[in-house]
């Protein structure tokens, strides 16, 4: 299937309202400035008397079906910490450090579980967040560090910000490899809605990633974007509660 850049950009608008129907959405900020504050009110702001970072552990198991009859369980531990946004030129940008052991798990007809594959990943994502000249928020995502050499500064998302009366949403779209029965993994795409939602002394994150097999251009080339007529079974869904942000230490 042929799909344009155009076409990708209206599937996230139009799926952006749909998942916005319910929120309580705001108003998007009109300078950089607005915009780091508001961030702040989310992730929190650096200063030396206080120092906190919301941290999330992972001790989970996620169900996926990437292919029709053919189910995975995703066993998952490890540590994420998401930094404070800072103001870098025109845009404002925030890091995320995770520390992730993922077990894959093949379930067969009769419910037993098979260990196919297992995977420890290091790495440091930044988030580029910037305003058009039109007032639309849009980001991009890049690894500055991965424990896989081949994905270290590989930029691997962008999209779209959706600013919410508590937090921010990411719907963007980004490619991957994604798992399968028997430990294999097959290249795609994805559209991914990320939230990021403050509730009080906790922030929630939750995640909604459908994959896609990639799509080809005009002349028959493959695209490093969806095949939106052609996804990879069920999609994959994470909500995660961070711990509680503690007061801070300061000093005198």
């Amino acid at each position: 299937m042929r799909v344009s850049y155009a076409i990708a950009w209206a599937l996230i608008f139009t799926s952006s309202a749909a998942a916005l129907a319910g929120e309580k959405t705001a108003e998007p900020p009109e300078t950089l400035e607005e915009g780091v504050s508001r961030l702040e009110h989310i992730l929190g702001r650096y200063t030396e008397q206080d120092n906190r970072q919301w941290r999330f552990v992972y001790d989970d198991e996620v169900p996926y079906t990437p292919e029709t009859g053919k189910a995975l369980v995703i066993a998952r531990k490890g540590i994420e910490t998401y930094g404070v946004p800072i103001r870098s030129g025109n845009l404002i940008t925030f890091d995320t450090i995770l520390s992730l052991q993922r077990t894959i798990f093949d379930v067969g007809s009769d419910g037993q579980r098979n260990q196919s594959r297992e995977i420890q990943n290091h790495s440091t994502t930044r988030y580029s967040l910037r305003c058009s000249p039109a007032g639309d928020w849009f980001f991009e995502t890049v690894f500055l560090s991965h424990s896989i050499p081949e994905f270290r500064d590989r930029p691997f998302q962008y999209g779209r910000v959706n600013w919410l009366a508590d937090g921010i949403e990411l719907v963007g779209l980004g490619t991957d490899n994604f798992f399968r029965q028997e430990g294999k993994l097959v290249p795609g795409a994805y559209l991914v809605r990320k939230k990021l939602i403050r509730e009080g002394d906790r922030l929630v994150e939750t995640i909604n990633l459908q994959g896609y097999e990639l799509a080809s251009g005009p002349e028959g080339d493959i695209l490093p974007m969806p095949d939106f007529s052609k996804p990879f079974g069920e999609c994959f869904t994470s909500r995660l509660v961070s711990e509680e942000l503690k007061p801070s230490i300061r000093k005198p």
